[in-house]
């Protein structure tokens, strides 16, 4: 036999042929036995009676022994015992008067099904992370890392949901990297890559945790403020962010007077003076302040009324 096979109790059955099989009389050694490996377990229903069902609950409960095949001994003399076990995870039972016989044909099929759950459950495992991956990938802007716009607008979509249902208002932020087309002229497309991909880096470490940042489209990103947010913490946060971009100290000798790279952002609240505000609104406002923002210089924050 090929595998960890375990009794439960001395079977009392004295054959070579069932040598590879390791006899726990101490039952209070099995936790200690399971964390070491087990692929079958033999347990007598006649000795262990009802103690029988709660082992075999224990097993089948553990994680890491689930996939334990149980062979239950039977003696024929209680058939609700029997059909209880089969019930809380036995996976096959023999005739105790047959054992000699039957044991040596039984274990190496049980060994042979717990290979193959094993197998299943790794190539679960390994569906289950590549499904992962492909909702990453199919998830996410390649080049800064946030979210696309496709996710963005699933997460904002079903954030306006909720706020809308428990009138709660919140904040969107439109941002847009300045002279962009200017910095692509000067330093070149690979170099512009670059400096998407470090303001898309401050912009998750700086709005991250409040907000779901995403990438809008070419220069322009989008944050959705997950909460209600007084107006002074908003511009404290979005300002911060500017100061972060600016502290990056990218080169960009085409945006006077600052040359280096900086952003200019617009924001908008999801409840105006005439009642609540749908994306499609938010939007416009948001990207009204934003050519506001540009309008004023630049490297700063404006707010829809």
């Amino acid at each position: 036999m090929s595998g960890r096979v375990l009794a439960l109790g001395p079977l009392g059955l004295g054959s070579r042929e069932l040598a590879g099989l390791i006899e726990v009389e101490d039952l209070r050694r099995l936790d200690e036995l399971l964390e070491e490996g087990v692929d079958v377990l033999v347990i007598d229903l006649s000795a262990l009676g009802e103690r029988a069902l709660g082992l075999v609950g224990e097993v089948k409960a553990q994680r890491r022994s689930q996939d334990v095949q149980i062979l239950a001994l039977w003696d024929g003399s209680d058939a609700k015992l029997l059909k209880r076990a089969l019930e809380v995870g036995c996976s096959d039972f023999v005739r105790r008067e047959l054992a000699l016989e039957e044991l040596p044909l039984r274990i190496p099929k049980l060994l042979a099904v717990k290979e193959q759950i094993s197998k299943v459950r790794a190539l679960a495992k390994e569906m289950a992370i590549l499904q992962e991956r492909v909702e990453r990938l199919a998830n996410t802007d390649p080049l800064t890392g946030l979210d696309n716009r496709r996710r963005g607008f699933e997460l904002w979509e079903s954030l306006h949901r909720r706020s809308s249902r428990d009138d709660i208002p919140y904040w969107v932020v439109l941002m847009d990297v300045d002279r962009f087309k200017a910095y692509n002229d000067l330093y070149g497309h690979r170099a512009g890559d670059r400096a998407l991909a470090a303001v898309g880096r401050a912009i998750a470490a700086t709005l991250g945790h409040r907000a779901f940042p995403f990438r809008y489209g070419g220069e322009e990103f989008c944050a959705v403020l997950k909460g209600p947010m007084e107006v002074e913490e908003l511009r404290g946060l979005v300002e911060g962010l500017l100061r972060s971009v600016w502290e990056l100290g990218i080169e960009h000798a085409g945006n006077p007077p600052y040359g280096r790279v900086t952003l200019s952002a617009g924001a908008s609240a999801s409840v105006g003076l005439k009642g609540s505000r749908g994306i499609d609104e938010m939007l416009r406002r948001a990207d009204e302040a934003l050519y506001l923002a540009k309008e004023g210089g630049r490297n700063r924050l404006e707010l829809a009324p």
